[in-house]
């Protein structure tokens, strides 16, 4: 288990470093969402995500003053809510999926209200070599960014972090599924960042 989390460590503060440099996320200035990233199990969740929460959201976003929006899903629903600070990340509640969000009548900006999102770090299952994303089979983002093109007219770029183990060769996808713009990944064998696009 101790090998497993400092291995999550390292990965996750590796992957944060190159996100840090990508074009995508410097240009992200003035408006920026971020999900929890890592969907492979709980196990993964409880050690993956709240690193990169720390090194993306209170050393890089909240420190430079960038707009921060997270996920709430109630019954079918799901909402982005801002996230005001790295304090209240960590006193939000956490469902049964053991996922931090903004309880039910906790009162936010909605980004639905707002001009919209410069980037959104999108969760995953499985990533392809075209970009394409497996979800659990839901729909939530599915739904989320279609109703988002809907009022905006078009989706920010869409990223995503994954595990060397969560990159297919193809994953079925519907009419619904929207590409990412990049997929970042770790070849293991080589020491270095895999960037799909």
């Amino acid at each position: 288990l101790f090998c497993c989390c400092l291995y999550e460590f390292f990965y996750c503060f590796y992957l944060c470093g190159v996100v840090y440099t990508t074009t995508l996320f410097i240009n992200a200035n003035s408006t920026l969402y971020i999900v929890l990233v890592s969907e492979m199990n709980n196990a993964i969740n409880s050690m993956f995500d709240p690193l990169l929460f720390f090194f993306l959201l209170r050393q890089d976003i909240f420190a430079k003053n960038r707009l921060c929006y997270v996920p709430r899903i109630i019954g079918p629903h799901m909402d982005m809510l801002r996230l005001r600070s790295w304090q209240d990340y960590e006193e939000l509640p956490r469902t049964i999926w053991n996922i931090r969000q903004p309880a039910e009548g906790d009162d936010r900006e909605n980004v639905m209200t707002t001009s919209g999102l410069d980037l959104i770090v999108m969760p995953g299952l499985g990533f392809d070599q075209a970009c394409r994303r497996l979800g659990r089979g839901k729909g939530y983002y599915d739904t989320y960014l279609n109703n988002y093109r809907k009022q905006f007219g078009s989706v920010p770029p869409l990223l995503a972090l994954a595990f060397s183990s969560q990159i297919c060769d193809e994953v079925p996808v519907t009419d619904l599924d929207v590409p990412m713009a990049k997929v970042i990944s770790y070849n293991s064998d080589t020491s270095t960042a895999v960037s799909m696009s």
